[in-house]
């Protein structure tokens, strides 16, 4: 039950808060004089050398593993390991050009694309790959996007009523 006293609480509690949001707001401000007087540019957080060193870790035993444990690494990923380099080969542009890229590798965001389509859940593959839990789908996406506009070889006209009708029977139509 809520008092006189619980009330004057709550009430320092949204005072806090505000201060808080207030104090943030001018950090944010003054962070972006600082860089307009210097000609810097500030986006999002200060580096983490640590993630960084992390994630070249993984990177590297991603194409250690390719290298040495082929079988594995098909396992691993449900894909030969040329089929991987020859996919990842006409996405890395894509995925390197994106603007909100976050710093993460492009081979990293495909490497954990292709283990969740294999059946990786999501927080183990955030804790295997050192990536935060909350982001791994946006990295999915930004992967199965990419696969999407480099791959050209799959074609279903839908102006095409007869090979529809086909295949609305169940055969097997060849649109090519």
């Amino acid at each position: 039950m809520l008092n006189s006293s619980s009330l004057l609480l709550l009430q320092d509690s949204d005072d806090e808060d505000d201060m808080i949001l207030e104090r943030r707001k001018k950090k944010r401000k003054l962070l972006a004089c600082l860089a307009a007087i210097n000609d810097v540019v500030v986006i999002g957080r200060r580096p983490n050398k640590k993630r960084d060193e992390d994630w070249a870790r993984v990177v590297d035993r991603i194409t250690t593993t390719a290298a040495e444990d082929p079988t594995f690494f098909k396992k691993m990923f449900r894909l030969h390991v040329l089929d991987f380099w020859s996919i990842f080969d006409n996405i890395k542009g894509i995925l390197a050009n994106k603007i909100c890229s976050s710093g993460i590798p492009p081979l990293l965001k495909f490497a954990v694309t292709l283990r969740w389509l294999a059946g990786g859940s999501y927080l183990d593959l955030a804790w295997g790959f050192y990536l935060p839990h909350n982001t791994i789908h946006r990295y999915f996406f930004e992967v199965l996007h990419a696969i999407d506009c480099s791959v050209h070889n799959i074609q279903f006209p839908l102006d095409d009523m007869e090979g529809l009708a086909e295949l609305e029977k169940g055969e097997i139509v060849s649109f090519l």
